[in-house]
């Protein structure tokens, strides 16, 4: 399974711990991480979490890689994984939430997405 991040703008993320957040437009509130996370079949959930701490560079002792800490500055984005970024799995897209996922669903415009709704898995663990 494979992983995209997109990181969310200082500007969106005054407001992403709204309940529910506002809609996310890639490439305008979400900047696409130069880096994508890769990892074998697991249930959705377990997957979300490697992704956060993947993206947090938790194994790198946290030290984004070169080209992340300068897509953060061009993007006016931060280098870590945090409230309101989003991950695009299957070509489902998730967004971080202060406490776990929240689906999300396309709103029209192919880059325009709302949240759904907290991530629900069938009973097997599998999306």
């Amino acid at each position: 399974m494979n992983a995209t991040a997109w990181y969310c703008t200082s500007d969106y993320m005054l407001h992403a711990y709204k309940d529910p957040p506002p809609p996310v437009t890639l490439g305008v509130t979400h900047f696409r991480v130069p880096v994508t996370f890769t990892q074998g079949d697991q249930p959705l959930e377990d997957f979300l979490s490697e992704c956060f701490h993947f993206f947090n560079w938790v194994d790198r002792n946290f030290e984004a890689p070169i080209d992340v800490n300068e897509f953060a500055g061009r993007s006016r984005t931060h280098a870590s994984m945090s409230v309101g970024d989003v991950v695009e799995v299957r070509g489902v897209y998730y967004i971080c939430r202060p406490f776990g996922w929240d689906k999300m669903e396309n709103i029209g415009h192919k880059d325009c997405f709302a949240v759904l709704g907290p991530v629900e898995m069938n009973t097997d663990g599998t999306f």
